[in-house]
């Protein structure tokens, strides 16, 4: 029979279980799945939680961001081009054309006909 401290690390484990599979995870994580098949690019979707979070500090693009952007570049496979989905409420100018130059050279790198550049503000 487990004690108190053993059943409540295999509630975490559990808890931490059903929050990496919520209902909005699925869907996002779907959808993602499919633009990938459909344009057999790596695809990197970048959320600030503005909408989810209104009147927080912090959700702009800042040069902050350009490390994160980095990380998740890193290890893919860079001939696949890439797909980047940013979903902020704006922010930097200087910062947002800082990740984009870099982004567009790491995809230059491996294939200069990888990477294509559409702004979208729906």
């Amino acid at each position: 029979m487990p004690n108190r401290t053993d059943i409540l690390k295999e509630i975490e484990i559990e808890d931490a279980e059903i929050r990496k599979q919520s209902a909005h995870d699925k869907v996002r994580r779907k959808y993602l799945d499919q633009l990938f098949k459909e344009t057999n690019r790596n695809v990197i979707a970048y959320y600030s939680g503005w909408l989810s979070s209104p009147g927080l500090d912090g959700v702009q693009i800042t040069d902050e961001d350009k490390n994160g952007i980095m990380m998740a570049v890193h290890d893919l496979d860079r001939t696949l081009g890439l797909d980047l989905i940013l979903h902020t409420p704006g922010g930097e100018l200087n910062a947002t054309e800082s990740i984009i130059d870099y982004l567009y050279r790491m995809c230059q790198q491996t294939d200069s006909d990888g990477c294509a550049f559409e702004s979208r503000t729906d």
